[in-house]
């Protein structure tokens, strides 16, 4: 009894959480995301760092305009039969830098669940790739899948000290350790750049609980990543399936809402395209449909954010 429109919900934010539960608060399922950001570099920013972080942003799209062109140079050129490996090679180097290693690998998805929730995990970008509500089924008796595979993506741009870009869903994360125990289970998957230099995505699942928490912390990163860092963007598509067999119906309830932090809920159009740049501080944004939703709670608020909502 879910959504049948295709809506895509882009946000751009600091510090968030991810949550998932009913529109009425009558079935009362959650499922919460929190995106503890602990990178070691950081630290509360100076008037030099703010005057960066506006040079940073500015340099993104330069960054993304000469990776482009490197890109097609690359595509251009012709390949020597004999040296086909060392030209694929040569070509992750161009495009990846440092991060060369970790564009390499094969997509596999690692389970972290409880009684109540089951989640997979994709290596390849580190992101929940999947999640289903174990104790619901669809209209049709299916297994209640929120969302899976291309309808949903969480990625972070990363601005490297050689002026690229790049986002976590291009690259290939290593699982390192999944613990379980009485409270619950944790999965450790590691972005690394060497040995001692990596992005640490820890996802804890406490048991009887739609509740999983994500600390994102980097280790060793100085030498790799912008000094300017002083945030960490943030995008998020997500498209709901339909789950309701009625989709005219069902279609009434999915709407796209949001927060200022001292403010009531507001919300875009259910019913056409729309998008918005909330001017203030957002503390949290959801998108609801008839019985569940999907929303991120900043811990304290998000810093700049874009929504849109495409039907």
């Amino acid at each position: 009894m879910f959504l049948v429109l295709p809506n895509l919900l882009v946000v751009d934010g600091l510090q968030t959480n991810l949550n998932f539960m009913d529109k009425n608060s009558i079935i009362g399922i959650v499922l919460i995301l929190a995106i503890i950001l602990g990178f070691n570099w950081m630290t509360q920013p100076t008037a030099e760092q703010k005057a960066a972080k506006q040079h940073y942003r500015d340099s993104i799209a330069m960054v993304e305009e000469a990776n482009k062109l490197a890109e097609q140079a690359i595509e251009a050129q012709t390949p020597q039969q004999p040296i086909v490996a060392d030209t694929a090679v040569t070509s992750k180097a161009a495009i990846y830098g440092d991060f060369a290693s970790a564009a390499e690998g094969k997509a596999e998805l690692v389970t972290l669940e409880n009684d109540l929730l089951k989640l997979q995990v994709n290596t390849k970008g580190g992101y929940i790739y999947s999640a289903q509500l174990k104790n619901y089924q669809t209209h049709d008796s299916l297994p209640l899948v929120l969302f899976e595979g291309k309808e949903s993506d969480l990625a972070f741009t990363l601005l490297t000290r050689n002026n690229r870009v790049l986002s976590t869903n291009e690259l290939y994360f290593v699982p390192q350790k999944q613990t379980a125990n009485a409270d619950g289970q944790a999965l450790v998957m590691r972005l690394a750049v060497d040995s001692a230099s990596y992005i640490d995505f820890t996802y804890t699942l406490p048991a009887d609980d739609y509740m999983v928490q994500l600390d994102v912390q980097a280790h060793n990163m100085t030498n790799y990543l912008d000094p300017t860092m002083t945030a960490l963007e943030m995008r998020w598509n997500q498209r709901i399936r339909q789950q309701e067999k009625g989709r005219k119906f069902e279609s009434r309830y999915a709407t796209l809402n949001f927060r200022y932090t001292a403010d009531d809920m507001e919300q875009l159009s259910e019913s056409k395209n729309d998008a918005e740049k909330p001017a203030g501080k957002v503390r949290w944004i959801a998108f609801k449909d008839q019985f569940f939703s999907t929303i991120f709670i900043a811990e304290n608020s998000f810093t700049s954010t874009t929504l849109e909502s495409v039907v």
